[in-house]
């Protein structure tokens, strides 16, 4: 898997939660 797709769906369930 790719780093950024990883980052990238990290900040996205950061903003889910938030």
């Amino acid at each position: 898997m790719p780093y950024y797709c990883q980052f990238g769906e990290y900040i996205r369930f950061s903003s889910s939660y938030s």
